[in-house]
């Protein structure tokens, strides 16, 4: 079995080279058949010697993206013998999988209770088609017909029902562990405290046992596919369990659309403008690979409707794109191995110029974007895909917003009124759009929104004017009215 970490790599450089990701420290490569199916090779071997005892989170990997791959080599007509050596290895890994699911008794909850037993009779339902495709030779058209109905009758009865039913059992728990999550991350703000491990910890758990499921179940799917399309042949061309097939992996895309943490801010709620500052953001789910993560900085009321969105998604019970936000701030990366500005003097920067580690930059030193794009790395320790980038800086940013919750000072004659004159300044949330190589061969989209935070402008760093940053923050931290992933502004007291 290759190490986690080289396997990891290879799926994703074999991710990028099958989708054409020109990542921005590639070498000019030339993207070839060849050298996809060297790495499929190397990805084939790699599976065949497995390891004798392997946790659940590491069979979802594997399973997973065997299943990826197998979607795109399918109809690959340069060597049709790398796909059915491919399915054999998937399907030596499949036998070895449980058909229950792996962690009885740490939930005790009705609902539970009731997942385990439709999983437990799709998985009986599946083995019989299984034996039924074995032993019946298909002899006429009625034969075939009677199979394929057998087919729909598993699907329509029993696979969607139990697929609606893990849905809802995953959503009910993720927000209720979301919550948890992010009243840690509000309380380290707060507190300064070190962020606790469980809330985190639990959190990974229960995405990479809810994607074991998912893999246990799509990976008989695919076996039983395979067999049907390739040994047996019944259906010539037909593929009448692709929509099964399909059904798992709208329920992964779904579990997999928040599975992301943004850590920053951690600490401090305010950034300066062209003040660098850094960005960390990772997967919650170990055994999805990501192409890429887009940082974004939007404003209360885009990111109630991000939210928004992704509730909608959850109530749905499917997988969608999530509206095209407007960015409130514009972004900028600057190169790692640049130099920082020693003129800050020079340019207006006073409070600043005798400062030997002056983080201030020019807006012309880098090029702003409403969103950057950063790459992921996989950390080996924690066994998960980041987006880590330590020079980011924010070169302008927006007024304001108008809503219900108003977080901006209206100084219009049609806004000097008593209740709107609070001395609210903007707040912010960093947008994190990940997107994944999703099983069924598509790109799949997971989002989430970081802590809240103002963003102060450099001509008003005066002591007089950042008092009004810092009442902001420490208002709407200590107020501490969660909803979802936001902080709601409240005018009633802390």
């Amino acid at each position: 079995m290759l190490p986690n970490e080289a396997f990891q790599k290879l799926l994703y450089d074999l991710f990028c080279l099958w989708h054409s990701v020109q990542r921005h420290y590639d070498p000019p490569l030339p993207d070839t058949e060849e050298q996809r199916m060297v790495k499929v090779g190397w990805i084939n071997e790699g599976g065949r010697k497995r390891e004798n005892r392997m946790t659940s989170d590491k069979y979802a990997l594997l399973i997973i993206s065997f299943t990826a791959l197998t979607l795109r080599i399918i109809d690959i007509k340069h060597d049709p013998l790398v796909f059915v050596k491919f399915s054999r290895v998937f399907i030596i890994q499949t036998s070895l999988l449980r058909d229950y699911l792996p962690f009885p008794g740490i939930y005790d909850d009705p609902d539970y209770d009731s997942l385990k037993s439709k999983m437990a009779h799709t998985m009986l339902d599946l083995h019989t088609l299984y034996r039924t495709m074995n032993h019946t030779v298909f002899h006429t058209q009625e034969d075939v017909e009677g199979f394929r109905m057998q087919l729909q009758q598993f699907g329509e009865q029993t696979l969607v029902p139990c697929i609606d039913h893990f849905k809802t059992f995953c959503n009910k728990n993720c927000v209720t562990r979301w919550r948890s999550v992010r009243a840690a991350q509000i309380n380290r703000m707060r507190d300064f405290r070190p962020l606790p491990d469980e809330p985190i910890t639990d959190l990974v758990a229960f995405y990479s046992q809810m994607m074991y499921v998912l893999a246990v179940l799509g990976a008989r799917l695919q076996g039983f596919r395979y067999d049907l399309t390739m040994n047996k042949k019944v259906f010539g061309s037909f593929d009448p369990v692709l929509p099964l097939s399909e059904a798992v992996f709208s329920a992964l895309e779904l579990l997999m659309s928040d599975c992301v943490l943004a850590t920053e801010p951690s600490t401090s709620a305010i950034l300066v403008t062209n003040n660098l500052f850094s960005m960390n953001c990772g997967a919650l789910a170990r055994g999805v690979v990501f192409k890429d993560f887009d940082i974004q900085v939007v404003s209360e009321e885009t990111a109630e409707h991000i939210q928004s969105d992704m509730n909608r998604q959850r109530l749905l019970q499917q997988p969608a794109p999530i509206s095209l936000a407007p960015s409130a701030a514009l972004l900028a990366m600057k190169p790692t191995s640049g130099t920082k500005r020693s003129n800050a003097a020079s340019n207006g920067d006073r409070l600043y110029s005798d400062s030997a580690n002056n983080t201030a930059h020019k807006k012309s030193d880098v090029n702003s974007k409403e969103s950057v794009t950063i790459y992921p790395i996989y950390n080996s320790k924690n066994r998960y895909w980041a987006a880590t980038y330590p020079h980011l800086l924010c070169t302008t940013r927006q007024k304001g917003r108008q809503s219900t919750h108003n977080s901006f000072q209206d100084l219009s004659p049609a806004g000097q009124q008593i209740d709107k004159a609070n001395g609210k300044r903007p707040i912010f949330y960093f947008h994190i759009r990940a997107t994944m190589f999703s099983p069924s061969g598509r790109f799949a989209t997971a989002h989430t929104l970081s802590l809240p935070f103002t963003i102060a402008t450099r001509r008003n760093q005066v002591q007089r004017m950042m008092s009004s940053y810092t009442a902001t923050i420490f208002w709407l931290y200590g107020c501490n009215h969660q909803d979802g992933l936001l902080l709601q502004w409240m005018d009633t007291g802390m």
